[in-house]
């Protein structure tokens, strides 16, 4: 699961925010940031102390209603990313499962993040089949990552060996962590990372034969 660090949220104390119905809430989330109230304006990040509201009063009927039906691309990914993303219903499972698909977008990647950290194969099939190639951050990544590892996902493990040679250090970690999972044989410890790709790189084509792969892209922030 990627943690969920809620950045300022609720600075002013006035109340009105709290005290506006969930709604309404969820229509602010897509309004544009001169035309909220001037109590939102005074939040550090008006989005995330809204979706904290949400998340407390766990309304998830409502929530996956309003996701369901809203037309707003940031009000979706929002009450996805931020408010149903972190609640474990089996009302969110089912939706969620209902709407996993190959796009590689944000909703799309937490959808898929939600259902591979319950252990859903088509859902880390659908995270390894496209590796890396979502626009969030290294750290993101990673900690869906870990998820191969943890669920025994062999398929993924070409994109792990490949992901060996990222330039970020989150992605080097969660891939080793994860063939090391994989791989439980595998020594706890080596000399550089050069070797540890020769290693895994070994065991991969041991087990899978030659394969082309897809270099995995490190242009996303770190």
């Amino acid at each position: 699961m990627v943690p969920l660090v809620f950045w300022g949220g609720l600075q002013n104390h006035d109340g009105r925010t709290l005290s506006r119905k969930s709604l309404e809430l969820i229509e602010l989330l897509g309004t544009a940031y001169e035309k909220l109230p001037e109590d939102l304006k005074k939040e550090e990040d008006h989005r995330w102390a809204i979706c904290r509201v949400l998340l407390a009063r766990h309304e998830v009927d409502l929530l996956l209603n309003s996701w369901r039906t809203s037309k707003d691309p940031v009000v979706r990914r929002c009450l996805v990313e931020m408010v149903l993303y972190q609640i474990d219903d089996s009302q969110i499972t089912k939706a969620f499962r209902s709407r996993l698909s190959d796009t590689e977008d944000d909703e799309a990647f937490y959808i898929a993040s939600y259902l591979a950290k319950l252990g859903d194969s088509a859902a880390l099939a659908v995270l390894n089949n496209h590796f890396y190639q979502y626009g969030i951050s290294s750290l993101e990544w990673s900690y869906s990552m870990a998820l191969f590892g943890k669920f025994g996902y062999r398929p993924a493990i070409p994109h792990l060996v490949e992901a060996l040679n990222s330039a970020s250090m989150n992605v080097i970690d969660a891939s080793f962590d994860s063939l090391s999972q994989l791989y439980p044989d595998a020594p706890t410890h080596f000399d550089s990372l050069s070797e540890a790709q020769t290693y895994f790189a070994n065991r991969m084509k041991a087990e899978f034969g030659d394969i082309d792969l897809i270099p995995v892209k490190s242009t996303v922030s770190l």
